[in-house]
């Protein structure tokens, strides 16, 4: 369970980032012929999904409960 951000791109790929309650994040890109099906997942950890929230110019949360 977590979120999910999901976006079309302007050739109609379909991709997003899960983020689990457990703080657990992956790059999902979705299947052309089956919108629901991931057909590709990179599981990210902490310091990539930054990297990948500052290359997108989006925000950068800091969970402070987890211990660094």
């Amino acid at each position: 369970m977590g979120v999910t951000y999901v976006l079309t791109t302007a050739e109609g790929r379909r991709i997003g980032v899960v983020t689990h309650l457990g703080g657990r994040r992956d790059l999902v890109a979705y299947d052309p012929d089956d919108p629901d099906s991931a057909q590709s997942v990179a599981a990210l950890t902490e310091t990539e999904a930054r990297t990948v929230a500052e290359l997108l110019g989006g925000p950068v949360y800091v969970d402070r409960r987890a211990p660094r």
